[in-house]
């Protein structure tokens, strides 16, 4: 465990942004691959009584889903956080990191494990064999599934924009907070939901952003992650999430365009959650094989950007008896795409975490500010 555990003391002059630089150095970091793929730090001195932990791990660890169900089995019991001080005493400030490349693990009760012998190796291959048979009706529907949910990008390329160029190594994170309960309201006035609000609104400040670069994209391809399961445990973790590539228009009446796009996401919702790695994940593997994943993904032009939202705790949490204030998502989009977005909600709060790369997007900053205004729009702010 101690190869896994760290303490930092939080830079000058303390606060979030100090943190969110913590975070970025820690995810841009390689895990060490002769050991399980996950850290956790706890960064001490952000401010008065605070500070803040910041658990990392690989995407093949767990997906966003698995990562809630790590932070569950963290948290004090319904008990605890009953009886914990309230927000008035000592606090932590929690930036739990929640992405396609990184997550937590609770190894409490699952390690150490005897290596298992050849003859268990061989009955688990056969086994898997059989239920891969038992289950090609189910993977047929899904391959049908996955045509229906790529079919409304396929063939169109997105438009050419700055905001798909080979990235580097470095990241740089900002946030945007916004009160649940005005975005709900927004939302359902036009028959929509919070994501649905929240990728509206990505999609004007994206608008506005690549207009003062000089540029003009009206309309963007955006990927969203979806889970194939409803809830996991610490014990069930891995990867089961699939990718939806969804057309959102930036530009036009805020109201129409809610509309429009909350169609187009109930038409998605329609087919087989993360149908669409039945055909992702063999074009993908097919080229790990050959050696030309990592080209494809630096040189892509399918997609302009990431968002990945997950409904979090909807009451407060504690930890080691002292209140979670907040819970910050965090991510690490790897390829071209310049700029990419993690949404989580938490006790009537959504934050929205931007992800760039400070070289390729060095104006993160002024796309932070379009996205407040834009959801300022859709209802105000805390």
């Amino acid at each position: 465990m101690t190869n896994h555990l760290a303490t930092v003391r939080c830079p000058d002059p303390g606060g979030e942004k100090a943190v969110l630089a913590v975070a970025a150095e820690l995810l841009s970091t390689h895990l060490p691959p002769d050991r399980p793929l996950w850290a956790a730090t706890l960064v001490t001195d952000i401010g008065k009584h605070e500070a803040a932990l910041i658990v990392v791990f690989h995407h093949v660890l767990a997906d966003g889903m698995g990562g809630l169900a790590v932070l569950g089995s963290l948290v004090d019991s319904a008990e605890q956080a009953h009886d914990s001080p309230s927000t008035q005493s000592p606090s932590t400030q929690s930036p739990s990191t929640q992405s396609p490349s990184t997550q937590g693990v609770s190894t409490q009760g699952v390690f150490p494990r005897r290596m298992p012998s050849h003859r268990q190796l061989a009955i688990d291959a056969a086994a898997d064999r059989a239920r891969s048979i038992r289950a090609l009706p189910a993977q047929l529907r899904r391959l049908r599934g996955a045509t229906s949910q790529l079919r409304p990008v396929a063939g169109m390329r997105p438009a050419r924009s700055s905001l798909n160029k080979p990235t580097g190594p470095l990241r740089r994170f900002a946030t945007v907070r916004v009160d649940l309960d005005p975005l709900r309201s927004a939302a359902h006035t036009q028959n929509a939901t919070v994501n649905d609000v929240v990728l509206s609104s990505i999609a004007a400040a994206l608008h506005r952003l690549l207009a003062i670069r000089g540029e003009q994209v009206d309309q963007f391809v955006i990927s969203v992650p979806f889970s194939a399961r409803r809830d996991a445990s610490a014990r069930d973790l891995g990867n089961q999430s699939g990718v939806i590539p969804l057309r959102v228009c930036g530009v036009g009446d805020p109201a129409h365009r809610l509309r429009s796009l909350a169609e187009i996401t109930r038409a998605a919702k329609r087919e087989q959650p993360a149908a669409s790695n039945a055909l992702l994940g063999p074009l993908f593997r097919g080229l790990a094989r050959v050696g030309l994943y990592e080209w494809f993904i630096n040189h892509q032009r399918l997609i302009h950007t990431f968002v990945s939202n997950l409904r979090g705790p909807q009451m407060r949490l504690s930890f080691l008896d002292c209140p979670i204030k907040g819970i910050i998502p965090l991510s690490m989009a790897t390829g071209n795409v310049t700029v990419s977005f993690a949404i989580l909600s938490y006790a009537g709060s959504l934050v929205i975490t931007l992800i760039a790369d400070p070289l390729t997007c060095p104006d993160l900053s002024q796309l932070q500010d379009a996205l407040k205004e834009e959801l300022t729009r859709t209802g105000p702010g805390p």
